[in-house]
């Protein structure tokens, strides 16, 4: 494990490409580079498409008077019930497929069933939702009703991520010491069974307070268990197989995507600029999945980039949404759900997707 200057960090890490594992049956996982022919080259896709359905929290919501403060997830039922994590009054808002408020779920403490700071939630195909936050996972029944919950061995925070798949919940969360990403806990035991996804700077010279700030990333779970990955910084994503295998390396070099800006004061602290991010990664199908970029300027002035890639990482198009949109989860129909961070209060909304 390396630890230490800015500099290198800045010169070479954001260049260099993670190690190679085996790919699955014994052979390398095949890598794909995206070189950049403009932000709106559309490559094989001929249109792509988000059209607003549904906003869940908008102020002329008189129905449910719903005002929420800090959106951080949102996931899906099998019957297409909506899952809202509100940081801020640490509980999860569940609608109907109308956007009709049904439950509420959760509070800040530190008792059973109680967290102070949630930070990603996943519902299991029982309808159990499980939310993630203060270094534990609480388990609630379809009723809302407390099951159980377990601690993290984890020796990091920020939880990304989140997947319920049969006994095993996948937590998308950097490790400073393992320096993996993705980690796998048994529901029944509550113990860790495996870790894997390296972070970006294994094996360079990273200071760790620059590491801890642009490492991990988010993931979607497609066909067949397998995950897709995308790294916060640089733009890179991995796809593995259900046991964490690397099968597919994503590179994409391109203009609006620029180095992050640190400053190293002369007392030793840092100072982080505007930072280009990947923010989210939503497999549509087993051909398609989107990558999204939020973009920071002045104050105010945010924007996202969604990349549509095909399913042996080829670029597709790019998209430009004047909006702080996240891209979250997609339904049955096909329908995309995404947290929209602009205006004077935050806001679910769902999007039909046309592709083609």
């Amino acid at each position: 494990m390396v630890r230490s200057g800015v500099n290198v960090f800045l010169a070479t890490v954001l260049l260099a490409s993670p190690s190679l594992g085996a790919g699955l049956d014994g052979e390398e996982p095949a890598v794909v580079y995206n070189q950049e022919k403009g932000l709106w080259d559309r490559g094989s896709a001929k249109r792509f498409e988000l059209t607003v359905d549904l906003v869940i929290g908008a102020n002329d919501d008189e129905e449910n008077e719903i005002f929420f403060g800090r959106l951080y997830d949102v996931a899906l039922d099998a019957e297409n019930n909506i899952y809202v994590l509100d940081n801020s009054c640490s509980q999860v808002f569940k609608f109907d497929n109308s956007a009709v408020l049904v439950q509420r779920t959760g509070r800040a403490g530190e008792g059973p069933g109680e967290i102070r700071d949630p930070m990603a939630i996943a519902v299991d195909a029982a309808s159990h939702l499980y939310v993630a936050g203060d270094g534990k996972i609480c388990i609630f029944d379809a009723r809302g009703d407390y099951i159980k919950e377990f601690r993290l061995e984890l020796a990091g925070r920020y939880i990304r991520e989140l997947a319920a798949i049969s006994d095993r919940v996948y937590v998308s969360c950097f490790d400073v010491f393992e320096q993996k990403v993705i980690h796998v806990y048994s529901v029944s035991s509550g113990r860790k069974v495996a870790s894997f996804c390296d972070s970006y700077a294994v094996g360079q010279d990273v200071d760790v307070r620059i590491e801890q700030t642009f490492g991990g990333g988010t993931f979607s779970v497609g066909a067949g268990g397998l995950i897709y990955f995308s790294q916060n910084t640089p733009y890179l994503i991995r796809t593995f197989s259900a046991d964490g295998v690397l099968v597919l390396e994503i590179h994409r070099q391109a203009s609006f995507f620029h180095d992050p800006e640190v400053e190293l004061s002369a007392n030793g602290s840092m100072k982080f600029g505007p930072l280009t991010s990947s923010t989210s990664i939503v497999v549509l199908n087993a051909s398609r999945f989107i990558n999204s970029v939020k973009q920071t300027g002045v104050p105010g002035d945010t924007s996202t980039i969604l990349d549509l890639f095909d399913g042996n990482g080829h670029l597709l198009t790019s998209k430009r949404v004047e909006q702080d949109i996240i891209p979250k989860c997609l339904d049955s129909a096909g329908r995309l759900y995404a947290t929209d961070m602009g205006g004077d209060s935050p806001t679910v909304v769902r999007y039909r997707v046309l592709t083609d």
